[in-house]
């Protein structure tokens, strides 16, 4: 929004005079913001005379464009075309001219003059300005202006912010930027950057790791429990490890089952046990148990998939029995028969 420096107080009359003539003052009748026309205004029949009428203060825009001088005049007569010269001053020095302007007769109009960029910056003070009035005419013709101003663009709203020392902000932006050079010129943060891009596919790689113990310990627990196979297997465990001490096969039995028990906390003894017992085929102790005792760790690599576990099951029962089976053939004991192996 622009800003309007209007008349505020009188400086000279010249031969101008107002209307109406009370009160005397002439800027009183050209200030108003809506031009009146014949309603108030100053004229002169003088062929030259000035007037001059403070204006009131307006912020320094802080800008080159957008001065412009504005006045609403008409004239009478019947000679030569009658002037006006519209003035702007600060304090004694003269800022611009419009340069005479010829006055349209009878009827009332707008005259303007926008003042040049260096016109405009010239402007030291805004709050001592004033315009003049210059009549030029044939004596006895008639000059009449009803509102003058000048316009001036919308201040700028300037704010000032000051650091105060005792916001320590000048320490802080010197170990920041103390900090900032010596990441620059040292290797440390290229280095830093190597160590962490490492450390993540470290974390990655056992992150995975980690969660696929956890399915597979989760898988076979899961297979372990709905097939009951670890109640059956551990029957068919102690039963062996009970004809032990009348086998020549015994330490062999025992480091077998030592080895499986150890397994067995990890839930790993079923998928091991019906694999090697299957791959057994039935066959006679000895060769049951050195299949197990050798290639029982070989087996965990076999034991990923849940396909045809149901089968290696049944095979696990089977092998059992013809375990018991062959042992009661070799006459070592009566006291083992087919109904204390509780595996179906």
């Amino acid at each position: 929004m622009a800003q309007y420096a209007r008349p505020d107080a009188d400086v000279s009359a010249g031969s101008w005079t107002p209307y109406p003539a009370s009160p005397a003052t002439l800027y009183d009748k050209i200030s108003e913001t809506s031009h009146d026309d014949a309603t108030t205004y100053i004229t002169t029949t003088a062929a030259a005379t000035t007037c001059e009428v403070g204006l009131s203060n307006v912020t320094d825009p802080v800008s080159s464009t957008g001065h412009i001088l504005y006045f609403w005049a008409t004239a009478t007569g019947s000679g030569g075309g009658e002037k006006i010269t519209m003035l702007l001053f600060e304090s004694t020095t003269q800022r611009a001219t419009s340069g005479a302007k010829t006055i349209t007769r009878t009827t009332w109009n707008e005259y303007t003059y926008t003042l040049s960029a260096a016109e405009a910056d010239a402007i030291t003070n805004y709050s001592n300005l004033t315009i003049k009035l210059t009549s030029a005419q044939t004596a006895g013709e008639t000059l009449k202006v009803t509102q003058a101003y000048l316009e001036v663009p919308t201040a700028v709203t300037t704010y000032s912010v000051t650091i105060a020392v005792s916001m320590a902000l000048a320490p802080a932006l010197t170990r920041v930027v103390t900090f900032k050079r010596s990441i620059a010129v040292s290797t440390a943060l290229s280095s830093a950057i190597n160590r962490l891009i490492t450390f993540h596919p470290t974390i990655a790689v056992s992150l995975a790791l980690l969660r696929s113990l956890e399915r597979v310990v989760t898988f076979k627990r899961g297979i372990a429990v709905s097939l009951g196979l670890s109640p059956a297997l551990g029957r068919v465990i102690t039963r062996v490890k009970s004809f032990g001490a009348s086998l020549a096969l015994s330490p062999s039995i025992t480091r077998t089952v030592t080895f499986v028990r150890g397994i067995a906390a990890s839930l790993a003894l079923v998928p091991s046990i019906v694999y090697e017992l299957t791959q057994a085929g039935g066959g006679t102790l000895y060769n049951v148990t050195i299949a197990v005792s050798l290639a029982l760790s070989p087996a965990f690599s076999f034991v990923h998939s849940l396909s045809g576990l149901y089968a290696r099951a049944v095979s696990l029962a089977v092998a059992a029995k013809t375990l018991v089976k062959s042992i009661t053939a070799k006459t070592v004991t009566e006291s083992i028969a087919d109904k204390d192996i509780e595996v179906d």
